[in-house]
């Protein structure tokens, strides 16, 4: 009995936000290419990247496909998630599969302006769930969880568009809170993202992201400095191709060397 109510009061709230993404708009913001998004969009986006690594003693490379999905429920309120599948190889070594932590998500955003002119900022939390298997690469916690909240801050000028993002992620349990020995991974994150519309269906980006570990001697392999040069295609008005490059700007003995990520993105 319990579970039919539940199932009749989740239908019931889903029914009731059914007209708010029918009749909003998504952002007036361009969509960032590697950074999170600070506006609300309706969207599925599928990723495809490819990063690798080259030392004297050592190959690696990482191949990932992920799927998101976003859904403006409000003018100011967003809901979603994904997840994907990760290929690991390494010289010397088997190749490994690896399905990534799901997630969920849910997002708030303003934006004042008009069509040539805005400003946005906006606020949103991840929760990503138990890794399935060990991580490969990196010493990461299977059985924890990760919570990922994330402020945003946008400005458009004409063709011009800022994009930053402050960020801190940290592990948890089911309690919030650590056990006796225990030490969640933790680390900040800031990114920043500059477009420029060169005509309706073409846009150039130059994006930047910098994290760095809450404590060294927890995480010491956490900490990059990225730089991601890309562009976006519209092939038609709700679609959109974009490919973006890794550049490593500070090199860490766990810093990827250069990489590749495509992706598509199709706006209801």
């Amino acid at each position: 009995m319990k579970d039919k109510m539940l199932k009749y009061l989740l239908t019931s709230f889903l029914m009731l936000l059914l007209p708010g993404q029918v009749f909003s708009e998504n952002s007036q913001f361009l969509h960032p290419l590697r950074i999170s998004a600070g506006g609300l969009y309706s969207k599925i986006h599928v990723n495809g990247s490819i990063d690798e690594n080259s030392e004297p003693s050592l190959y690696e490379r990482n191949r990932n496909l992920s799927l998101e999905g976003e859904w403006k429920v409000m003018d100011y309120l967003s809901i979603g998630g994904g997840g994907g599948r990760t290929k690991y190889e390494s010289s010397g070594n088997a190749p490994i599969t690896q399905t990534d932590r799901w997630f969920g998500a849910i997002k708030f955003a303003r934006e004042t302006g008009n069509q040539s002119n805005g400003t946005l900022i906006g606020a949103g939390v991840k929760v990503f769930d138990r890794m399935i298997g060990q991580s490969p690469r990196y010493n990461a916690a299977p059985d924890l969880y990760i919570v990922r909240p994330n402020l945003a801050f946008g400005y458009r000028w004409n063709g011009l568009e800022i994009l930053t993002e402050l960020a801190i992620q940290s592990e948890t349990n089911t309690s919030f809170r650590e056990e006796p020995r225990q030490e969640f991974q933790r680390h900040y994150q800031a990114g920043l993202s500059l477009a420029y519309r060169i005509s309706d269906n073409v846009n150039l980006y130059l994006e930047m992201e910098y994290r760095e570990p809450y404590e060294k001697s927890i995480t010491p392999w956490n900490r990059f400095w990225n730089v991601y040069p890309g562009f976006a295609w519209k092939p038609y008005g709700n679609g959109m191709i974009s490919a973006s490059f890794l550049v490593p700007i500070r090199m860490e003995s766990t810093s990827w060397d250069h990489g590749l990520k495509l992706g598509y993105y199709h706006f209801f």
